[in-house]
């Protein structure tokens, strides 16, 4: 699937406030893990025009005050700077999305005027609540004291330009200055997006770990940690907080700290009582709660892993329209960075198990990204039929709480979480669908009757004691493989992380064949993972191409 191509119909103006000069590098965005990684196949084709609107400079401060321990730090609006006037309730009664992420459910649905509809009374209720705007207490104290500071400042939200205008009218247009971004809705990556926060990271030059993401909700952290940035979570729920109490957070979607008040914030900035974003700590994906004794435990472990699979084995077996993904079926042992599956994605900071593994799709062009967030949002808003989904279709096979699934979704993909007990994914939002078996003909029709013929088909398994349970214990069946190969498109892609019995690289690249070929999948890319924790399997990384 051609995602620049369809692209190309959804013309749009970023709305772009900065006090500096135009950025060149909006279509530089990345959806990689590591900030240095910039991964163009994602916007090299887009068409977005950004118009920079110039802001009257905040007064010079006259004293300075000690650096804080981040190079750069950005904002949510609502609920964070602003006091959320917000009815959350109202808004999801009004367009009947009981739970989830509010944009993350309307993109799943395929009736354009339906989400239309939606959007119009979305801007309706946020245009009720723009009119009562008005700054959260400890708001300008907090802005006072980041003026002073040499860090970069930066705004980010899912409101409307018009709503930003309306709370810097509450709070005084002098503080405007303050902020040398602010991102609206109107940009083409919004949150839960990561690729919203690493245009950030990108514009400034500074690292994502050196940056901190500060909200009041779920998709706040969870952007936040998945771009690798420290997060901070203040008390009051965000649009989760309906009808009770805020729900625990799901892996990947913990702060590096909580506050409960701006003012809090302040004093933590201040006492420099923080953290930076995980990738400060290791080249992996490595919590901050990972003490300097099991940094250096990975580090020798890596080193050890160098020494003993230094031996790299390559197969040609591409033809030259593969040569845009992979030029040739090849075998790596890769000892860079740690498989995410090592890693406790409950810890602060951390985010969801997997994401190193995505990152590796999206670099190979196994599954593409759209290049907005939500194209069907969009589409319906600029009269493009909803069909004309631009990102790749994706099965997430073993989706389990959905941590994952939405990492995937937020990209602008199309994707349906497969799993035995989807609930906890359903509950997020998500398209969802009950799998049992895949090793039955017919297995995954609940899934392709939900988005149509498959782009890619994806899997990431468990680790240690849990490795070869559920769906992926059967993936790698012949029969499984033969239902895959029904539901995916020609040329599509298995990608698959998991365990497998140890062997020397050429061993697993033989048996790997040996299993796809009959099913009509031919192996285009294969990596052997260095364990962190040894438990005497490899972990291996694949993807295979159908040729049915």
């Amino acid at each position: 699937m051609k995602s620049s191509t369809r692209m190309s119909e959804y013309r749009r103006q970023c709305v772009h406030y900065t006090t500096q000069s135009r950025l060149s590098s909006l279509t530089r965005c990345s959806f990689g893990a590591n900030s240095l990684q910039k991964f163009h196949s994602f916007s090299k084709n887009s068409i977005f025009k950004c118009s920079a609107v110039s802001a009257e400079p905040a007064t010079p401060a006259q004293d300075t005050v000690m650096p804080l321990v981040y190079d750069g730090v950005i904002f949510d609006m609502d609920g964070t700077l602003s006091v959320s006037c917000i009815d959350y309730q109202l808004m999801r009664n009004t367009i009947d999305v009981p739970v989830g992420d509010l944009f993350t459910v309307m993109e799943t649905w395929t009736d354009g005027d339906r989400i239309k509809k939606s959007m119009d009374a979305i801007l309706e209720i946020e245009a009720v609540a723009a009119a009562r705007s008005e700054a959260m207490p400890g708001l300008l104290e907090l802005l006072a004291y980041l003026q002073k500071s040499p860090a970069k400042i930066g705004l980010v939200t899912r409101n409307t330009p018009q709503s930003v205008d309306a709370f810097f009218a509450a709070i005084g247009e002098e503080w405007r200055g303050v902020f040398d971004i602010l991102l609206t809705r109107e940009h083409p990556h919004v949150k839960p997006d990561k690729r919203c926060l690493l245009y950030f990271s990108d514009a400034w030059g500074i690292p994502p770990h050196k940056l901190l993401m500060v909200g009041d909700s779920t998709e706040d952290v969870e952007c936040g940690n998945a771009a690798g940035t420290a997060t901070s979570l203040i008390a009051g729920g965000g649009n989760e907080l309906v009808g009770g109490e805020a729900p625990l957070p799901p892996p990947g979607a913990v702060p590096t700290f909580s506050v409960e008040s701006l003012h809090e914030l302040l004093d933590r900035l201040i006492r420099r009582d923080t953290a930076l974003g995980w990738g400060a700590y290791s080249t992996g994906t490595v919590s901050i709660d990972d003490d300097v004794d099991r940094i250096g435990e990975i580090n020798k472990l890596n080193e050890s892993c160098t020494a003993s699979d230094n031996d790299t084995t390559s197969s040609s077996s591409g033809s030259d329209s593969d040569a845009s993904i992979m030029s040739a079926t090849s075998l790596t042992a890769s000892t860079s960075s740690l498989s995410s599956m090592d890693l406790d994605a409950a810890a602060p900071g951390a985010p969801p198990p997997g994401l190193d593994f995505l990152d590796w799709l999206f670099a190979s062009g196994a599954v593409e990204a759209a290049s907005c967030s939500f194209p069907r949002i969009d589409g319906s808003r600029f009269g493009t039929p909803p069909d004309q989904h631009p990102g790749s279709k994706v099965l997430h096979l073993q989706c389990g709480n959905g941590a994952l699934t939405k990492l995937l979704f937020s990209a602008g993909l199309l994707v349906v979480g497969a799993d035995p007990e989807p609930t906890a994914a359903t509950k997020r939002g998500l398209y969802t669908a009950k799998v049992e078996t895949l090793h039955q003909k017919g297995g995954l029709d609940d899934a392709l009757t939900k988005v149509g013929v498959l782009d890619a088909a994806v899997l990431l398994g468990e680790s240690g004691v849990n490795a070869g349970k559920g769906l992926e214990g059967q993936v790698l069946l012949p029969e499984a493989l033969i239902e895959l190969a029904r539901v995916l498109r020609p040329g599509g892609n298995l990608c698959l992380e998991l365990e497998m019995e140890a062997g020397n690289e050429v061993d697993i690249m033989n048996r790997l064949m040996d299993l796809l070929q009959p099913a009509g999948f031919e192996l285009k890319m294969c990596e052997v993972l260095c364990r962190s924790i040894p438990t005497g399997n490899d972990r291996v990384r694949l993807i295979a191409s159908s040729s049915l």
